[in-house]
């Protein structure tokens, strides 16, 4: 017997708009929708039985002959096989993904501790009931378990609960599990998301101070840990991938949580409990920075430093009062500049540049006045200097204090190179070499402003305090190794005159000239734990089951086409396991950079399953080499709108599907972009800065150098506060980099769709149909989801495949699926096979009904 409510998980990125949209039947306690959970009862209803085939019996006595250790093992698979079959019949698309994706974890988890499957049919029970508590009695009989594995048993039946949405059931088992082990980072998190789940909308202030004071507790114990040794509650992190695995999940549900509570805490009450009144919120920041940020935490960790060293204007600014010319960075500072785009926010860019006046200023002192050598300058320059050259040097040079601006790139840089020979020339004439310090701290000077010319001078580590800021300045300025790679590339092209074809030269040539997306060491990360491709697609469209065939031994095969620096391939990496890729790009510059950035970030037995190849999309051929027996699945994120023919593109992915392949499609939105891009192409055509990139028509002439950019962005930043171009621009991570400002404003070739003219031209001409609409940010996938259901039931069109709904829900919130299109696209059944997938059941041949696909009754 299961709980029917939905399932809680982590809250992800951005809550703010989902406890307004909470469907009329959810109950009033849950804050954040479905993902942060709420109330403690919920709707119940029996589950289904559990499967036996005819054979049942035999199989009971085969179960009775098995070891004892064996067959608690088989009766608990059986159990989570029995809820993962109830989940599916319960929800669909982002909400079951999740789900499955907790039940898997707890299926490990459980299994490592040791519970037996009779405390899950206790709960199961008591949920069932809808029992308030169990009482401690009955606390106690549910784990017969030494202290060492008590707290870890009873902190898996507290996510059990959680799973249902239980929380009152749940609260009691955690703060047992605590009392058995008050060092339990998993069990103070899962109080934390109990805390957080009675967070009503609007905020209520004290359940909003109770769930983050337990969240930091979690984050304290969590830092406690990794400090121990204890990364992963007792075993070292890369002895199991799924241990490893699980502990990064909850390591950034724990940071989500924090972020989230955050942006629901109100300026007023920030200034009391908040992060600038208290040190708590700093500490827990400048203690897991450097821990974590290689982690898919680092997200939440960015958001969380932004909120705290970029508070409203009436409070105390924690970074004012560094002077990186007097003393070293603080540690988290290294940290947060190094691995993470936390200084892309329009407050703290600002202190980068004062940084950087400031380092300028000592390092122009001892390299031309003679001045004291001075270490911690030399630091705080290469971390900027590691900073700067990841957003391609497009952060103005500030005018701090009333003084001038150092040099800011282009003729300034050319003049200090000259400058810099003259001191070469003068040292040697007197009979003397530059020492070691002079040499970096010209190079650094350089590096401050513009890619330096010459690599890292030998010095580098000797003169550096920190061993990671050398490695990060190398990899950084690895300029010839990068080059050199690409001649070794695997390439589609089968000649100089396909290169120069009309139809691909301004994608490739844009992309040959610059490197998107500039990424660290780590990922955004769904929630989700690695599945093979089958079960990951059966898992969001569980429908298909009745008419998938059965897994081949062969392994399957993924194509990112359009593969950039390689962020879509790490991300699909930690999505899809026991399976192979195919990185494809048409820039050989792109393909070498993600080889050479996805070697430095990844293991290599993850390194060794991707196959870097340059070539086109329309390149692709069935039967090559490249592509062999097919793709199960054709991954193609932010590509085909930058193709001149994209139906054509569309095609060729198409035809290099293997049988009962899919397609992951996202292409730009015409409503989501019309909204914005018309208002600000408008300004750009008049800004003083940029106006001559643009003809008399309007039309733009070509692509920007780096000193223009660094103009536009001086004149967008300079607007008043309130300015409807400005508050466009400043919301897009994008603007705060060099690469992806161009590709956001300046892009040569792009074609953006509404819903219908996508499914109504390439799509039905590759072939192709949709199988469902997702939506990367899980929070997005609820609230637009509730909004379908709210506005059309879910009775006529339960997999929500309305093309047309879709659309009129987009015409009223262009910002619904953010800037693209996503969609899973499969190819069209032969004559005589299934009808349709948009009712409420799929249909063989012979009539038969193959499997319901309506969700029931569930508090949504």
């Amino acid at each position: 017997k299961f709980c029917s409510t939905a399932p809680c998980e982590s809250m992800s990125a951005s809550p703010k708009d989902v406890p307004s949209q909470r469907a009329p039947n959810e109950r009033s306690g849950s804050a954040g929708g479905d993902e942060r959970g709420g109330g403690s009862g919920g709707s119940v209803r029996d589950a289904p039985e559990h499967p036996h085939d005819e054979d049942g019996a035999a199989q009971r006595q085969k179960r009775q002959c098995l070891p004892l250790e064996k067959c608690w093992r088989v009766q608990l698979e059986e159990h989570f096989a029995a809820v993962g079959q109830h989940l599916e019949a319960q929800l669909t698309f982002g909400r079951l993904d999740l789900a499955r994706t907790a039940l898997r974890e707890l299926r490990f988890r459980g299994a490592a501790a040791g519970v037996r499957v009779g405390a899950f049919e206790r709960l199961d029970a008591a949920m069932s009931a809808d029992v308030g508590s169990l009482g401690s009695d009955a606390v106690a009989g549910l784990v017969a378990a030494t202290e060492p594995r008590r707290a870890d048993r009873l902190t898996c039946l507290g996510d059990y609960c959680m799973l249902f949405r239980h929380e009152a059931l749940a609260d009691e088992l955690y703060r047992a599990a605590l009392e058995a082990d008050s060092s339990c980072w998993l069990a103070q998190l899962g109080l934390a998301k109990v805390l957080a789940a009675s967070v009503a909308a609007p905020a209520a202030e004290k359940a909003v101070a109770s769930a983050l004071e337990a969240a930091l507790r979690c984050a304290s114990l969590l830092v406690a840990s990794c400090e121990r040794g204890r990364r992963d509650e007792g075993a070292a992190a890369s002895s199991d991938g799924m241990e490893h695995a699980i502990w990064e999940r909850r390591v950034s549900q724990c940071f989500q949580l924090i972020d989230d509570l955050l942006s629901l805490s109100r300026p007023a009450a920030r200034s009391e409990n908040g992060p600038c009144a208290s040190d708590s919120i700093l500490d827990i920041l400048a203690a897991s920075a450097p821990l974590f940020l290689d982690t898919p935490a680092a997200v939440a960790i960015e958001g969380i430093a932004q909120k705290c060293l970029a508070p409203a204007p009436w409070l105390p600014q924690p970074l004012e009062d560094i002077d990186a010319a007097l003393a070293p960075f603080p540690v988290y500072l290294y940290a947060l500049l190094l691995n993470s785009q936390t200084f892309c926010h329009p407050i703290l860019e600002r202190h980068v540049a004062r940084w950087r006046a400031h380092v300028s200023a000592v390092l122009r002192g001892m390299l031309v006045e003679g001045r004291r050598h001075s270490r911690h300058a030399l630091d705080n320059a290469a971390v900027l200097a590691c900073h700067l050259s990841f957003v391609g040097f497009c952060v103005p040079c500030c005018h701090h204090d009333g003084g001038e601006a150092p040099a800011g790139g282009g003729r300034d840089v050319e003049k200090l190179r000259c400058a810099q020979q003259q001191a070469w020339s003068d040292q040697q004439a007197l009979g003397s070499k530059p020492s070691g310090h002079l040499r970096l701290c010209a190079w650094l000077l350089e590096a401050l402003y513009e890619a330096p010319i010459e690599p890292p001078p030998p010095e580098l580590h000797h003169e550096l305090t920190s061993t990671e800021v050398g490695h990060s300045l190398e990899q950084q300025y690895g300029i010839a190794e990068s080059r050199s790679s690409c001649d070794d590339l695997e390439s589609l092209m089968p000649s100089a005159a396909r290169r120069d074809d009309a139809t691909v030269t301004p994608c490739r040539a844009f992309y040959d000239s610059v490197v998107y997306p500039p990424w660290h060491r780590t990922v955004e990360c769904a929630g989700v734990l690695p599945a093979t491709v089958q079960e990951r697609l059966l898992q969001l469209f569980p429908w298909r089951r009745a008419t998938t065939a059965e897994p081949t031994t062969r392994r399957a095969q993924v194509l990112v086409a359009g593969c950039g620096s390689g962020h879509q391939v790490a991300v699909e990496l930690r999505t899809y396991a026991d399976c192979d890729f195919v990185a494809l790009d048409c820039s050989a510059r792109s393909v070498a950079a993600a080889r050479r950035k996805l070697r430095s970030v990844l293991g290599i037995a993850d390194f060794a399953r991707v196959r870097f190849v340059v070539g086109d999309i329309l390149e692709l051929d069935d039967g090559s080499d490249v592509v062999g027996p097919g793709f199960d699945l054709v991954i193609c994120c932010g590509v085909l709108h930058h193709l001149a023919k994209p139906a054509e593109g569309l095609s060729k992915l198409a035809g290099v599907l293997a049988p009962g392949g899919m397609v992951q499609l996202a292409t730009y939105s015409r409503i989501s972009v019309g909204s914005w891009c018309e208002v600000v192409k408008g300004f750009m055509r008049s800004a003083p800065s940029v106006k001559h990139l643009y003809d008399e028509a309007g039309e733009p002439r070509r692509v920007p150098t780096r000193e223009e950019v660094r103009a536009f962005r001086r004149e967008v930043l300079a607007l008043d506060a309130g300015d409807e171009v400005r508050d466009l621009l400043v919301h897009f991570r994008e603007f705060f980099t060099f690469a992806g400002i161009l590709d956001l404003l300046f892009h040569p070739l792009e074609t953006a769709f509404t819903l219908p003219e996508l499914v109504d031209g390439p799509v039905r001409s590759a072939g192709l149909r949709p199988v469902g609409v997702f939506f990367p940010d899980v929070n997005a996938d609820l609230a637009a989801r509730r909004a379908f259901r709210e506005r059309f039931g879910d009775e006529s069109d339960p997999l929500m495949l309305d093309v047309a709904r879709w659309h009129a829900l987009e015409e009223d919130d262009p910002d619904l699926f953010g800037r693209m299109h996503c969609l899973f696209l499969e190819k069209q059944p032969e004559e005589g096979g299934m009808h349709s997938v948009g009712g409420s059941s799929a249909t063989h041949e012979n009539g038969t009904t193959l499997i319901d696909t309506r969700h029931h009754a569930v508090s949504l």
